[in-house]
């Protein structure tokens, strides 16, 4: 399923994350003979890079990026190669090295469709003790760590991946004539590996709500507590725009909550702007007040305390020059 050359320093966890880098250092002499680098390969699911014949090459899937190692390696005494990607980006590069000046460095690069390894991948591996696992202290630390990935998606979203993802782009004649943005439904699997990528390093474990006519984007997030057994907390996510959005609120996700024996429960609301079934005046801030509002209204004290709101802001386009969106949600979690 997964293997890795003794000389590069790479864990399975490492080759399973969304966005990552590897690099190894060889002799010009080893750039013909030392073949795999390392592979993934699971179900349909195939990533992988090697070394032989002078050349580099990674496929993930159908893609293939191949690099030729010129030869220039007269004086050289290492050659550094580096294979980097993201969901929508493979990028080889290499570099002649002698006593630590660079001689020569050569890249390449290809984009991709969003790409990212079967969940099925990640929870083998993590039954199988392959990835790095932590007990929380208490229940209280476990849901301050989801609140604090939450809080921090919408710059990782802006950074790692393009916002493109989350919409149907209408060309002609290579011309952006429309967006639309996807369905719940069509965001499902962005969603679902967004969220297991970010979880991941923190021993938080994604599990898509299965049960009989779901069909929604909802999911429970699990850890091990010390000395307690597994914690959960719900998370149900709605587009800003859905017919359904109080509904959401208000009936389904304690339905969710209750159907689980969850005692807490997230509701991520993705925002594509006004164009949407929402008047001029609304913002993703305010929408998250008027979600507040509606809880304080509708429930108990008690109850409202149960449930927290995160929104993420994905309108397009970004501005040209900045790869990172700025910061508009917070925990919005109700005080009694």
């Amino acid at each position: 399923m997964i293997e890795i050359n003794d000389r590069l320093q790479a864990a399975a966890g490492d080759l399973v994350r969304l966005a990552g880098s590897v690099e190894i250092r060889l002799v010009p002499d080893e750039l013909n003979n030392l073949g795999l680098l390392f592979s993934v390969k699971y179900g349909s699911y195939v990533f992988a890079a090697r070394i032989a014949d002078g050349v580099v090459s990674v496929r993930r899937n159908n893609c293939l990026v191949v690099l030729p190692l010129e030869g220039e390696a007269s004086g050289t005494q290492l050659v550094s190669v580096v294979v980097r990607w993201t969901p929508e980006l493979l990028h080889v590069s290499y570099a002649m090295l002698h006593s630590f000046n660079k001689l020569a460095d050569h890249s390449t690069t290809l984009r991709t469709i969003f790409t990212a390894p079967p969940p099925s991948l990640i929870t083998l591996l993590r039954k199988q003790n392959l990835l790095n696992m932590q007990d929380y202290e208490s229940e209280e630390a476990f849901r301050s760590t989801v609140f604090s990935i939450l809080d921090r998606l919408q710059g990782r979203i802006g950074h790692f991946y393009s916002t493109s993802i989350f919409w149907n782009l209408l060309s002609s004649n290579g011309k952006t004539i429309a967006k639309l943005p996807k369905s719940e439904t069509d965001s499902y699997a962005i969603i679902q590996a967004i969220l297991i990528d970010q979880m991941l390093r923190c021993s938080i474990e994604v599990v898509p709500d299965e049960s009989p006519g779901s069909g929604s984007p909802d999911f429970v997030l699990t850890a091990n507590i010390r000395n307690s057994g597994c914690s959960k907390v719900c998370l149900q996510i709605r587009n800003a725009h859905s017919p359904v959005l109080s509904d959401g609120l208000m009936k389904q996700l304690p339905r969710f909550m209750d159907s689980q024996k969850v005692e807490f429960g997230i509701f991520l609301v993705m925002w594509y702007g006004t164009s949407f079934g929402r008047s001029q005046d609304v913002t993703v801030a305010n929408l998250e007040a008027e979600l507040v509002r509606q809880q304080l209204f509708h429930r108990s004290p008690k109850m409202a305390k149960r449930i927290s709101f995160f929104c993420i802001d994905l309108t397009l386009p970004v501005k040209a020059g900045r790869n990172k969106i700025e910061v508009h949600s917070r925990n919005g979690s109700v005080e009694a």
